[in-house]
């Protein structure tokens, strides 16, 4: 498997919003629309993109949901032909979160634009220098079946983040991921404020030798 896919089956996996709790580090319901700006290393602006969540079923520890994704350029146009979008199935049961991508080439097109974090073990209760507990996840994209193992999970610092959707009560959670795929292992590392009800606000990813691969930040939230 090249090193692209991989890093793409990574960040399908991390970037996850779980239905496993009444509240938590992403969005709640199916109503409101997160808008991010992502930039690709340091200051280049790339593309922007959309987060909603549609389909939401099940009980709170046995559910799934779909969460919806769409894309624009940075001169505003769309990504893919219509529909300009891209589906993401997630299901939380027995205590793992599950997700599925079924549209391939498209999750490839915006591989490096999928935002990472792993919310799905971080409890609603932090407190800084907190050493959060490793997690996994599975995800299925295709005939491609993985797992990924978050470590190194620790909660750094609590404070406000203003960005141009608002001013937000913030947690910086550092957490790395080891992915390995057909004997291959790729490390990403992420630290992410996260805010309740929200999701990610800002978040910087770092490759293994610490530099900048890229940013996002939430821009309007309606």
């Amino acid at each position: 498997m090249n090193k692209s896919l991989i890093f793409t089956v990574i960040a399908c996996i991390l970037s996850i919003f779980p239905v496993a709790a009444e509240t938590g580090f992403f969005l709640l319901s199916e109503g409101p629309v997160a808008t991010y700006e992502y930039r690709k290393g340091v200051g280049k602006e790339t593309a922007t993109y959309t987060v909603t969540i549609r389909d939401k079923s099940g009980e709170l520890q046995n559910g799934g949901q779909t969460i919806v994704y769409h894309y624009f350029k940075s001169d505003g146009t769309p990504f893919f032909k219509e529909p300009n979008e891209m589906l993401k199935k997630t299901e939380r049961r027995d205590g793992q979160t599950y997700v599925v991508m079924d549209e391939l080439m498209k999750t490839m097109k915006v591989k490096d634009i999928l935002p990472v974090g792993d919310v799905s073990a971080i409890p609603v209760s932090l407190t800084v220098g907190t050493d959060l507990p490793n997690s996994t996840m599975k995800v299925k994209m295709g005939k491609i079946n993985a797992d990924v193992t978050i470590v190194d999970k620790k909660v750094l610092d609590h404070k406000s983040i203003t960005t141009p959707a608002g001013t937000f009560d913030c947690w910086l959670v550092h957490e790395k991921a080891l992915m390995t795929v057909y004997s291959r292992t790729m490390t990403t590392v992420a630290d992410t404020w996260y805010a309740l009800s929200v999701g990610i606000v800002k978040q910087t990813v770092t490759d293994e030798d610490g530099k900048i691969t890229a940013s996002t930040q939430l821009i309007s939230l309606k």
